[in-house]
């Protein structure tokens, strides 16, 4: 009987014993008389494959014409959106150099003038100052 030291772990499962097989017979013998359900099925796979390994170009071109549409849609937007921007402060400057130079405005009347500007920019595209 052999002594293991103590405190040391016993062996978990036993070591796996040398075959004479090279590999578990029954797991490579082929069926020979295979049903013909699953011989069908196996052809139908083999389609299946093959019809996938031929449309996959297709499938990757498609996939390339999305995000350049996509990435295009966003650099418009992008653009769009500064221009829009740009926009909106070239009216609010001509508004404020309006503003200025109206001689009779009111500190009073600032904020009540600042609120009708605000919601005149949507209305109004171009400076009436000349």
């Amino acid at each position: 009987m052999l002594r293991r030291p103590s405190g040391a772990a016993p062996p978990l499962a036993p070591r796996p014993q040398p075959s004479a097989f090279p590999s578990t017979p029954i797991l490579n013998q082929q069926i020979e008389d295979e049903p013909e359900v699953i011989r069908e099925w196996r052809e139908k796979q083999a389609e299946i494959k093959q019809r996938d390994e031929v449309s996959k170009p297709k499938h990757q071109e498609t996939i390339s014409m999305t995000e350049a549409s996509i990435d295009q849609f966003y650099e418009e937007y992008a653009a769009k959106k500064e221009r829009s921007m740009l926009e909106n402060k070239y009216i609010l400057s001509c508004h404020l150099a309006e503003w200025i130079a109206d001689a009779n405005v009111d500190r009073d009347q600032e904020a009540d003038y600042i609120e009708n500007l605000q919601s005149s920019l949507t209305t109004s595209n171009h400076c009436t100052t000349g």
